[in-house]
C-alpha cells in the first residue's frame, strides 16, 4: 500500500513526540522491508531528520524517500487507494476519495505497517498463481514490487480468516472465486457478508473481492490448457469448447460474457441435470452454448489439479504469464487486479 505522511511543521511540533517518533520509525521500517511504499514531501523529511531521534538506518531510509519524492509523489493521485496519515486528524479512519485518512493516534495503535494480507480460499496453488500474476502485471500500476502475505483458511474458511484479520486491525484483501454460472448472476452472499463485517467494524482497510469469472481456473485460456499434460485425454472436450468460443467470436459476444468464463473447468457438466441446479434462464444459456459445441457427453471437466499442473509446467506457466501481460487480458481483469495491486503496492525490499 502507499502511505503518505502529511503535516505542517506546527502539526509535527504539537504532536506527542514519543508517539510521532515511534510511528515514523515503524513507517520507515515498513518501507525498508518492502511492506509498504512511504511517500513524504521533502520539507517534511527535513523536519523529521532535524527533530526526531533516528538511528543511522532510519536516516538513510528517510534520505532515500526524500530523494525519490519527485517521482514517487505523483503516485498518490494515480493510486486507486492509499493511506494518508494526517498528524492532526483525530476523528478515526475516514475514506476521502482515493485516500483513507488516519491520524497519529490511530496509526500508532493499528497494525497497519505490517505486510498486507491477501486471503484466498483453500489451495496453496491458488496463492502461488495469484502471486505470479501480480508480479507479472505490477508494472501496469508502476509498482516496484507487490508486498502481500498470502494466506488461506488452513482448516478454516477464508471468511473466518478475513474476520480475524479485521478484528486484528490488519490491512486485508479477500480474493475468492465468484462461483457464478452466468454473467448476470449476482455476487455470492459470503462476499456481501464479508463487506458487511468490515463496515460494522468501521474498518475501511479491508477489501472483499471476487473474480469476474467462475473460478481461478477460468483465468487460464484454452491455448494454455491445450499444452498441459492432461490435454491429450481431453481433446474432445477442448474441441467442443473451442467451437463454442469460435461461435461466440463470430457472433460478437463480449469477452466477459463468453461461456469459457463460467464453465466449470474442474467438473464439467456433472452428473445431475442442469435444470436441477441452475435457474431456467441459465439452463437455456448453457444448453444453447452446448448445442454449438456438440458432443454433450465429452463435457467432463479437467479435474481438480489444473492450477498445480500449470505451476509445475514451466513453459505453460511462462506462456500464461505472457498472456496476462496482454492488453486483452487487462481489459477483462484489469479493474480487479489493479485494485489488488494498489493494496499490495510496495517498494523493493531493502531499497535503502
Amino acid at each position: 500500500m502507499i502511505f503518505d505522511l502529511l503535516a505542517t511543521a506546527h502539526d509535527f511540533a504539537s504532536a506527542d513526540q514519543s508517539k510521532l517518533t515511534d510511528l515514523v520509525c515503524e513507517l520507515l521500517r515498513a518501507h525498508r522491508r518492502g511492506h509498504h511504499l512511504l511517500i513524504i514531501p521533502r520539507a517534511e523529511c527535513d523536519w523529521l531528520a532535524d527533530n526526531l531521534d533516528l538511528n543511522s538506518k532510519e536516516r538513510a531510509t528517510l534520505s532515500r524517500i526524500r530523494h525519490d519524492f519527485t517521482q514517487a509523489g505523483g503516485l498518490r493521485n494515480k493510486a486507486l487507494v492509499r493511506v494518508s496519515i494526517e498528524i492532526a486528524h483525530k476523528s478515526g479512519p475516514v475514506s476521502d476519495g482515493n485516500r483513507i485518512v488516519v491520524g497519529l493516534l490511530d496509526a500508532a495503535t493499528f497494525d497497519l505497517t505490517e505486510r498486507a494480507q491477501l486471503i484466498v480460499e483453500d489451495s496453496q496453488y491458488d496463492g502461488k498463481l495469484y502471486q505470479a500474476i501480480l508480479d507479472a502485471v505490477k508494472n501496469n500500476v508502476q509498482a516496484p514490487a507487490v508486498g502481500f502475505e498470502i494466506r488461506n483458511g488452513g482448516g478454516q474458511s477464508a471468511y473466518q480468516v478475513w474476520k480475524q484479520q479485521i478484528d486484528a486491525k490488519r490491512l486485508t484483501c479477500l480474493l475468492v472465486d465468484s462461483d457464478r454460472d452466468h454473467y448476470d448472476q449476482d455476487e455470492k452472499s459470503e462476499v456481501k457478508r464479508a463487506r458487511v463485517d468490515a463496515e460494522r467494524a468501521q474498518w475501511p482497510f479491508a477489501w472483499a473481492l471476487c473474480l469476474p469469472c467462475r473460478e481461478i481456473e477460468n483465468l487460464v485460456p484454452f491455448s494454455i490448457l491445450e499444452q498441459l499434460p492432461f490435454a491429450l485425454d481431453k481433446a474432445a472436450q477442448l474441441h467442443a469448447l473451442r467451437r463454442i468460443e469460435e461461435t461466440e467470436i463470430a457472433g460478437g459476444v463480449p469477452v466477459e460474457q463468453r461461456f469459457s468464463h463460467y464453465y466449470d473447468m474442474k467438473n464439467g457438466l456433472g452428473d445431475r441435470p442442469l435444470d436441477e441446479r441452475l435457474p431456467e434462464n441459465v439452463v437455456l444459456w448453457w444448453e444453447g452454448k452446448i448445442a454449438h459445441g456438440g458432443n454433450r457427453p465429452c463435457y467432463t471437466g479437467f479435474g481438480g489439479h489444473i492450477i498445480r499442473h500449470l505451476l509445475e509446467h514451466t513453459p505453460c506457466l511462462q506462456g500464461f504469464l505472457r498472456y496476462v501481460k496482454s492488453e486483452s487480458w487487462w481489459n477483462i481483469f484489469g479493474e480487479l487486479f489493479a485494485l489488488v495491486l494498489w493494496v499490495g503496492f510496495a517498494p523493493r525490499r531493502n531499497a535503502t
